[in-house]
């Protein structure tokens, strides 16, 4: 596992900002990244890219927010190559497999910290 899976700067501050909120969101983000994550891999399967760069888009948006960044770089990467006009299946297949390792970094330092 690499160990900045998770910024814990950030991870700290939105814990610190949600306050009784943040144990319900933390268990939504595992449980909906998880579903992007498989959506993601399915769509690409099916070279739907539209659609692929759409859940990107998604989990992108909340990885980074809880300091999940490299699942939220990977992310962005396959959203703006889902967005191509021609988007590059074997690239896109690659970005999918190096989400699907950030991810389970991800979880398993949220278990590290007994959220996951």
């Amino acid at each position: 596992m690499d160990n900045e899976a998770l910024d814990l700067t950030i991870f700290n501050t939105f814990k610190l900002i949600m306050g009784n909120n943040f144990q319900p969101i933390m268990l939504t983000y595992i449980h909906v990244s998880k579903q992007y994550v498989d959506t993601i891999q399915q769509l690409c399967e099916s070279a739907e890219f539209g659609a692929l760069a759409d859940v990107a888009h998604a989990l992108k948006s909340s990885s980074m927010q809880i300091g999940a960044i490299k699942v939220g770089e990977i992310a962005a990467q396959l959203e703006r190559n889902g967005h191509h006009i021609k988007p590059n299946h074997t690239k896109i297949d690659s970005l999918v497999q190096q989400l699907q390792q950030a991810q389970a970094d991800v979880m398993q330092q949220l278990r590290g910290l007994e959220l996951a």
